[in-house]
């Protein structure tokens, strides 16, 4: 019984993901000189970094990608760092959010 639920499961998920065309897509984003920009994130925002993960671009370039909070002002900022190059590419930010650890999810 369990090889047969595993089976219809994989079987469904295989059908799920063929239907979905994978392309790559430009993103419109602003990129800055890193080093003044994440400056200013903490002096200019008070914005603080609470996540941070490490990748690879296509080009082989260490990218890190981070998250910054200011949980009084509850300002945001998602950004990718490209530490070779010394840039820094904003992917999204605004304000208001919710602290999930909070509400118990």
């Amino acid at each position: 019984m369990k090889i047969i639920i595993a089976t219809l499961m994989l079987l469904w998920t295989t059908a799920l993901f063929a239907e979905v065309e994978i392309k790559m897509q430009d993103l419109p984003m602003e990129c800055f000189a890193a080093t003044n920009y994440v400056k200013g994130l903490n002096t200019r925002f008070g914005e603080q970094k609470v996540f941070a993960s490490e990748d690879v671009n296509p080009l082989n370039e260490q990218l890190f990608h981070e998250l910054w909070l200011n949980p009084t002002t509850q300002t945001w900022t998602f950004l990718v760092l490209n530490t070779p190059r010394n840039w820094v590419c904003v992917i999204a930010s605004g304000t208001g959010f919710v602290d999930l650890n909070k509400t118990g999810i």
